[in-house]
């Protein structure tokens, strides 16, 4: 759910307002070879008709984490009477065709026979319900776009009820889990911070008060309060100033550090310092990204975890994937104060990429940020994110950077 809705969903629905020039888009002597007939936004309200369910259905309003593209819940596997086309009332542009099941895709033929040997068995009972702090909240800005753009609320009503879901369900102190069960409602485990599995529950907090400042449903301040809420309960609880300034994992039922996790920290959470930029906390935002960028001058990338009391990797995890929360909250950084300091720190991230990622059919991403040794493959968020981040850090246009 959470994949496919920021990078499937999110892709078709920017490339829609890019299409029709909603956006800043291509130069204005630039023209399409053919009419645009909103496509790519039929495209997505299928897709989100496709995901509703597993919003809808489920009794907590949390996300169950996987949903069937084709048959629906996991729950119901093969259940053709579960998915019929449309669901609602007709898009503003609907397919005409009648919906008919299209028979088995060729990774489908085996489900519910034995597994081949060493292999694993897809069964309803088996399908996990855990859903991640993060996946269950960042769901909004998509969900919201879509319902604006066709005119369909139901996209919006089950993100926000996702959205609460997440909030109504922090601790005494503000804090929240990374893992909950989406049946349940209970969380999976007593960690919280702001990194892997909590991490963009914040960042949408804060833009989906960008999106909907000036609403007359008065959205942008509840969505204020959960961002001015939850980022305070985590200046009070998780910063940390040994060494430096960063940020911990601490118990969220008690704030108290937690054996085994709160000595470490994870390159997903450098995106804090960016979140906090945005939202014009730049002193405490300037002095986290220093811990990152000293980190990264001593890997050449950020390890997947870090142990500070250690100095060394932690628990093996020393591979770099491309991730781009470090670039971007050096870009968001830049773009609040002007500091020639993050185009150098800019500089830095894309010589040591180039020197140690770059391979002959793309970007690769490092299995070991000490050896060197590289994955075979390219994650998505190498040129969508990562690279994307960099361009902006140095177009001239958009931060009015000097030229290199």
């Amino acid at each position: 759910m959470f994949e496919t809705t920021i990078r499937t969903l999110g892709g078709l629905l920017s490339a829609h307002l890019f299409a029709t020039r909603s956006l800043a888009s291509l130069p204005v002597g630039v023209r399409p070879k053919y009419e645009y007939k909103d496509e790519l936004l039929d495209l997505a309200y299928d897709l989100g008709l496709r995901l509703l369910p597993a919003l809808t259905e489920s009794p907590t309003g949390l996300p169950y984490p996987r949903i069937n593209l084709r048959y629906g819940l996991p729950h119901k596997i093969k259940n053709p009477a579960f998915y019929r086309y449309p669901r609602r009332a007709p898009h503003p542009h609907p397919d005409p065709r009648p919906w008919t099941p299209a028979g088995e895709h060729q990774s489908e033929k085996r489900w519910g026979s034995p597994p081949k040997p060493g292999g694993v068995k897809e069964t309803a009972s088996e399908e996990i319900t855990e859903t991640c702090t993060a996946g269950a909240g960042s769901l909004v800005l998509e969900f919201t776009t879509l319902s604006r753009l066709t005119g369909d609320l139901q996209f919006q009503a089950a993100a926000k009820r996702a959205f609460e879901a997440v909030w109504n369900r922090r601790s005494d102190l503000g804090l929240f889990g990374g893992g909950v069960d989406a049946e349940s409602g209970l969380w999976n485990g007593p960690v919280g911070g702001v990194g892997a599995g909590m991490d963009s529950f914040f960042e949408y907090a804060f833009k989906a008060f960008v999106l909907f400042a000036g609403d007359e449903s008065g959205e942008d301040s509840w969505f204020w309060k959960v961002w001015e809420q939850s980022s305070k309960a985590v200046r009070t609880h998780m910063r940390m100033e040994i060494p430096t300034m960063w940020w911990s994992n601490v118990h969220l039922g008690t704030g108290a550090p937690v054996q085994g996790a709160s000595s470490w920290t994870d390159s997903l959470s450098a995106f804090w310092p960016g979140l906090l930029a945005a939202s014009g906390e730049v002193e405490e935002a300037t002095r986290g990204n220093l811990f990152y960028s000293a980190l990264w001058s001593r890997f050449s990338a950020l390890p997947e975890r870090w142990n500070f009391r250690t100095g060394s990797v932690e628990g093996g995890l020393g591979w770099y994937p491309g991730r781009p929360e470090f670039a971007e909250s050096t870009y968001m950084l830049y773009r609040a104060t002007k500091d020639p300091w993050y185009l150098y720190v800019g500089e830095m991230i894309m010589r040591d990429l180039k020197r140690r990622c770059w391979g002959k059919c793309g970007w690769a991403g490092l299995q070991d940020v000490k050896t060197g040794e590289r994955q075979d493959r390219m994650e998505s968020f190498w040129l969508g994110e990562t690279w994307t981040y960099l361009f902006l850090l140095f177009d001239e246009g958009m931060s009015g950077s000097p030229s290199f």
